[in-house]
């Protein structure tokens, strides 16, 4: 037996390219080339192409064999040749063979049809795939076992050698034998073309063949070899051959094995064919079928897919394994279906080219709208399309749609007029080539009577409105303008319009106006309101004289012009003396007539170029410019008290009015505005000290002895912000029954230097400054938080507090109390007590007056503290509707001893009684005192002889140690 592995393992052995060497055997039609190959092989054979199910192409050997004539043979009459035991096992064969692509070797009985004669046939052959177009074809070699089938001898008429030469040398074929016994090969002419082999050069040894075979490609040749010698495998692979002068060539080979009679190779017959140039055209077409950015596909004529390009792959996201064998309508979107068939069938049907669009689902989900142009290859079966994405175009296409919808939307049912302009004469007129339904609304016009027609003719007043002039330089220019407000009249519209105006790509114009009267006339008499507000913002409403604002801004020049002069000025404070009592007892009417009256009379006081502002209130200032000397400031000072002091009429009644005046000197006082201002305030009081009526210059000193104030003032208010003061309570009792009825609440402040300070070391310099809210608060809620700790204990006691009438008289301050009070838990507005010094209360009575009507209707309470030392008339106290009225401590003190202080604490003590009011005696320090105002009808006390102010955290002690004196208690019993 001939060793065939050893026949193959012969020459060299470079590693092998296994998936470069499993392509198909030829690039030509294998009805055409087989036939010799089987000749040769003694042995006939067919095709079948799969696109035409049911045809063979048999070789004329082949029809021969089977006494048919030559010719294709449909399956079914080769299949009635078969003996019918034998049918089924024979088709399932090549069934399986077609479908699945297994290859067969088998044998069956024939009855020829011409002369009746049983033969035993013996059939072997394989699914191939054209590498070219894609095409499978079903190969199958055959011969007749009824004899011997060792290989047939070659044709000897010569003519038939001559013809089959020309035929090989044509189509650069090459047919051979290689001997297993003797390892010769024999071959035509053409084989040493072939390979590459020089003329007479080919000594016909195998080692030669494999030496010039592509290292790459050896082994996969050396397996296609054996498996022809081994297995019956047919022999058909491409390969590369290297010629000496180091260029490669493709070769497509056909071959199988020549058996004796036991079935046993004796050698191997076949064709080779140089398919070159087919190799590199195929190469070309792969590398620009898979470069391109459109999608190519190859598919049969039902639409199954047969081939695509990685553009398919990169698109759609499947590879190209889920895309083979797969029909275009298995990705196609359901709606497009349809669509895509008739699309299809319109191109099968006819072999021109045909456009047509569908959506595609990708692998992920997402849709892809692809563009196509398809043609036919009708004798191949097959389909070729070439696609573009348009997924991107389609969606631009849209958006440009949905944003001409939307603009023509919008020009249409926009607020403001639109008209498109066309140049005529180069832009020495313009007609109108659009007009929207708000330029028509805002011209009275009709859309008959505009387009085509001049815009001169339609608006005869477009020149004298200016906008003709714009229209011919945005079009000369081409840069847009804006013609701000302008009126425009004519027989139909009189209106003020604004006009932007611009160039389109194509010189038309467009010109976008609003009507804008309304905005005009709303401007107008906005300018109109401002000079108003101008006027407000400088000018006092009641007098009429310029305010603070106009006079710092006066006085800024002033200076400037006195440093540039070198002369002086005054700024002079002047408050009215005694004008609160005058307001309050009167009313504000007469009050403000009394202020006009001082406001003529200061203005006519002063020289032209002078000042003379309302500061606030009844306090005014005044600016004296170009002084040359003190001497004329004193004189128009003089001049304004004295037309001051005139005797006055309000309603008839006279009014006495005199003023207390401060001075301060520019550049004598080097300050700044603000400093003046504040100097001159300084010497205003001096001039209240020093009996009113009268003017002060500011002084140094003052001005030291106001840095010392603030200094104060700062301290105070660091010691309220970090909690340096702290509250002291002092009882309230009831002398008779010996009950405490109540406690006050005293604040001290915790100095960090001088100790424990009363309120009157620190108070007098806040009360007519905000800090004064700022420590009222601060008593208020610590007051409120200690009485919620004994007011637990059951105790119904009541809690008064001190607060200041500037406190009382700020707007809301009573709701802000009464919300204080409700946010502790347990307490109630009735508990709560608040005293006002009597002196402060009557610098605004009718104020504090309507702040206790307040207070009372939430139920605070209100009590009159120090009683006595203020102006303490019986109008005053009627007006003032406080229930507790409290004796000034100085009084009870001396009543022992001093009858006047007696005298005044009796008249109290009736006074309350006559109008119904509590009264409490402050200063009782010994049981004499406690004694006498029993006597005098006062059963309610407070002071050192019940006990000294104490903390909080003392007063539940002392409440259930403290017993009051017998004398008291037992008043009633000993009399």
């Amino acid at each position: 037996m001939i060793n065939t592995r050893r026949a193959l393992e012969q020459g060299p052995k470079p590693a092998a390219d296994e998936a470069a060497t499993q392509s198909a055997a030829s690039s030509l039609s294998p009805a055409g080339w087989i036939e010799p190959i089987l000749q040769l092989a003694g042995a006939g054979g067919w095709v079948l192409a799969r696109p035409e199910p049911g045809q063979l192409h048999p070789t004329r050997e082949w029809s021969e064999m089977h006494g048919l004539v030559p010719g294709a043979v449909s399956i079914s009459d080769f299949i009635a040749l078969i003996l019918p035991e034998q049918r089924a096992r024979v088709q399932a064969a090549l069934s399986q063979a077609s479908e699945q692509g297994e290859p067969f070797d088998l044998h069956y009985p024939i009855a020829r049809p011409d002369d009746g004669a049983l033969r035993e046939m013996r059939a072997r052959g394989r699914l191939w795939k054209h590498p070219l177009d894609g095409g499978e074809w079903l190969l199958c070699a055959t011969r007749d076992v009824t004899r011997d089938g060792s290989m047939r001898q070659a044709p000897q008429d010569t003519d038939e050698q001559r013809r089959l030469a020309l035929a090989l040398a044509l189509s650069r074929t090459a047919i051979w034998e290689w001997s297993l016994d003797t390892q010769q090969v024999r071959c035509s002419e053409g084989m040493e073309a072939l390979w590459g082999f020089a003329p007479g050069s080919f000594r016909g040894t195998l080692d030669e063949v494999v030496s010039r075979l592509h290292p790459d490609d050896l082994e996969a040749w050396r397996e296609s070899v054996r498996a022809c010698l081994e297995d019956g495998v047919p022999h058909i692979i491409d390969f590369r051959v290297l010629w000496s002068d180091g260029s490669v060539h493709w070769l497509a080979a056909f071959g199988d094995a020549v058996r004796d009679a036991e079935g046993r190779a004796l050698s191997m017959a076949g064709v080779a064919r140089d398919v070159t140039q087919y190799k590199l055209a195929e190469d070309e077409r792969n590398r620009f079928f898979g470069l391109s950015l459109h999608l190519f596909v190859i598919s049969d004529l039902s639409g199954t897919i047969r081939r695509v390009n990685r553009a398919w792959t990169e698109k759609l996201g499947y590879t190209e394994d889920e895309l083979i064998g797969r029909r275009f309508l298995d990705f196609i979107v359901p709606e497009d279906v349809q669509s895509t068939l008739d699309d299809m069938g319109k191109v099968v049907k006819g072999r021109d080219s045909r456009h047509f669009e569908n959506r595609y689902r990708c692998k992920d989900g997402s849709i892809r709208t692809i563009a196509w142009a398809a043609t036919t290859m009708p004798e191949a079966g097959l389909l070729y399309a070439a696609g573009q994405d348009i997924t991107d175009q389609k969606a631009s296409e849209q958006a440009l749609e949905d944003a001409v919808m939307r603009y023509r939307a919008l020009v249409e049912n926009m607020a403001d007029g639109l008209a498109v302009y066309r140049a005529v004469d180069d832009g020495r007129d313009f007609v109108f080539t659009a007009l929207n339904p708000a330029g028509m609304r805002l011209g009275a016009l009709e859309p008959s009577s505009v387009i085509g027609k001049s815009v001169r003719e339609v608006f005869p007043g477009v020149d004298r409105m200016g906008l003709f002039g714009v229209l011919q330089r945005v079009y000369r220019t081409g840069t847009p303008e804006v013609l701000p407000m302008a009126r425009y009249e004519d027989e139909r519209v009189d209106h003020w319009v604004e006009n932007f105006v611009y160039r389109l790509p194509d010189a038309s114009l467009v010109s976008i106006y609003r009507d804008v009267t309304d905005r005009k006339l709303a401007e107008q008499a906005l300018r109109d309101s401002q000079k108003r507000l101008e006027n407000l913002a400088y000018h006092d409403q009641l007098t009429g004289l310029p305010n603070r604002r106009l006079l710092q801004d006066r006085l800024q020049q002033a200076m400037a012009v006195a440093s540039r002069e070198h002369t002086q000025i005054a700024v002079c404070y002047l408050d009215l003396d005694n004008f609160k009592p005058v307001n309050d007892l009167l009313g504000h009417e007469v009050g403000d007539l009394l202020l006009k009256v001082v406001a003529e009379r200061l203005s006519v006081s002063v020289r032209p170029g002078d000042t003379v502002a309302r500061w606030g209130g009844d306090e005014f200032a005044l600016l004296l410019v170009g002084l040359s000397n003190l001497e004329v400031c004193a004189q128009t000072l003089e001049r304004i008290l004295q037309m001051l002091s005139e005797r006055t009429l309000i309603e008839s009644q006279p009014q006495p009015i005199s003023a207390s005046i401060g001075v301060a000197l520019y550049p004598d006082d080097h300050g700044d505005a603000d400093t003046l201002l504040r100097h001159a305030d300084h010497a205003m009081y001096l001039a209240k000290q020093h009996g009113r009526n009268t003017y002060e210059f500011f002084a140094p000193e003052e001005d030291r002895l106001a840095v010392a104030n603030g200094e104060r003032l700062l301290s105070i208010g660091r010691a309220i912000e970090t909690d340096e003061l702290r509250l002291l309570y002092q009882p309230i009792l009831n002398m008779r029954s010996g009950v405490v009825q109540a406690f006050e609440a005293l604040v001290r402040w915790r100095h960090p230097e001088r100790g424990l300070l009363e309120p009157a070391a620190f108070l007098p310099d806040i009360e007519s400054n905000e800090l004064i809210h700022g420590l009222d608060q601060w008593v208020l809620e610590h007051a409120l938080r200690d009485y919620r700790r004994w007011d637990s204990s059951g105790r119904p006691l009541k809690l008064h507090i001190n607060i200041s009438a500037r406190t009382l008289m700020t707007p809301g301050c009573m709701q802000d109390i009464a919300r204080l009070v409700r946010s502790e838990p347990g307490l109630r507005p009735k508990t709560l007590v608040l005293e006002i010094i009597e002196s402060a209360a009557l610098d605004g009575l009718e104020q504090v007056g309507s702040v206790v009507l307040q207070g009372e209707l939430l139920g605070v309470s209100f009590a009159l503290d120090d009683f006595g030392t203020g102006y303490s008339s019986l109008t005053y106290f009627r007006r003032l509707p406080a229930r507790v009225l409290k004796i000034d401590r100085s009084f009870v003190r001396d009543m022992l001893i001093d009858q006047e202080d007696r005298d005044i604490v009796e008249g109290a003590i009736g006074l309350a009684r006559a109008f119904g009011r509590e009264v409490i005696a402050e200063g009782v320090e010994g049981v004499d005192h406690g004694v006498r105002l029993l006597h005098l009808g006062c059963e309610l006390a407070q002071g050192f002889g019940i006990a000294a102010p104490m903390p909080a955290e003392a007063v539940d002690a002392w409440l259930d140690a403290y017993r009051a004196p017998a004398d008291w208690t037992q008043f009633g019993c000993l009399m």
